[in-house]
């Protein structure tokens, strides 16, 4: 399904649960989708879950992934810099999460500029302890604007990729689909 006019958005608006370490609060997420997304994810709506950010900063006709550590069961697997809300951050918006998650993963030197929303990831979420198995995720776009990279311990390595070199890194499940998409968009 398709909007009749495309350059006009839908607003939507999507109850998440999260848990936050015995309590279920819901949270609405408001974001402009066109009709074809809202089908995608309607599916999904009302399922226990965490809530995160993702970026996919941009540097010319690279983005930046993040490799996952070896130690993981199944590590060394590629994804995007970001991650789950803090306990503390239900009325955060999710830019200023996202700019955390960001610094906390790359250093304190790096700056981005943080642009819109441009995909919703719902993945599963396979962490040990997890009282969940679903992460939705808002993945935004962001211009890298200097800054050296300084990795913390939440990951092994980091690349700057093209699009023609998506095939040569094995992402975690949902992140490759969103790139392959980004990519056709820009």
């Amino acid at each position: 399904m398709f909007c009749k006019h495309p350059e006009e958005d839908v607003r939507v608006l999507e109850q998440i649960n999260i848990r936050r370490g015995s309590q279920v609060v819901r949270q609405w997420f408001a974001k402009p989708l066109h009709a074809s997304s809202i089908l995608a994810h309607a599916s999904m709506t009302n399922k226990l879950s965490y809530i995160g950010t993702k970026a996919i900063i941009c540097d010319g006709n690279k983005i930046l992934i993040m490799q996952e550590p070896l130690f993981f069961v199944g590590g060394g697997k590629w994804e995007l810099p970001g991650g789950k809300l803090a306990n503390d951050e239900d009325n955060v918006p999710l830019k200023e999460s996202l700019l955390r998650e960001i610094r906390e993963e790359l250093g304190e030197d790096i700056r981005i500029e943080i642009g819109e929303v441009v995909d919703i990831i719902r993945r599963p979420w396979n962490k040990p302890g997890a009282e969940s198995d679903l992460v939705f995720l808002a993945t935004f776009r962001c211009v890298y604007k200097g800054g050296d990279i300084v990795l913390s311990d939440e990951n092994h390595a980091f690349a700057w990729i093209a699009k023609d070199e998506l095939k040569n890194y094995e992402f975690i499940p949902g992140y490759l689909p969103v790139l392959e998409r980004f990519f056709e968009k820009v």
